[in-house]
């Protein structure tokens, strides 16, 4: 899709789901090297990166802040538009929220600096 159809259209936005882009050994260079692809094939600088997050759970409540951080600042130097975190408050059995489900800061308190 992305090299047959989007270069042949006139976009406002190009949205892009990061999970295969963040779930590597290095998120933020492979983010980074991905959206200046899509930027290089569409013709379109208006890049959304339209869902990104890590589990708390599944790597850790620190490693999910660290992650988190280097992403959400290579979506910036990458020179994307928005970057939309995946879920705002943590849900049973999934806790990728910035905040727990009692709203306590979890991820969040990575992104205020």
């Amino acid at each position: 899709m992305m090299y047959d159809v989007l270069p042949g259209l006139n976009l406002d936005y190009v949205s892009y789901s990061a999970y295969e882009s963040i779930n590597n050994s290095n998120p933020a260079t492979t983010l980074t090297t991905d959206i200046q692809t899509i930027k290089s094939i569409t013709g379109n600088n208006n890049i959304i990166v339209g869902e990104f997050g890590y589990s708390a759970d599944q790597v850790g409540l620190t490693n999910a802040q660290n992650y988190l951080k280097q992403v959400a600042q290579n979506i910036s130097s990458a020179g994307a538009t928005y970057g939309i975190i995946w879920d705002l408050f943590d849900q049973p059995g999934s806790n990728f929220g910035l905040f727990t489900t009692s709203g306590a800061t979890s991820l969040f308190s990575v992104l205020k600096n």
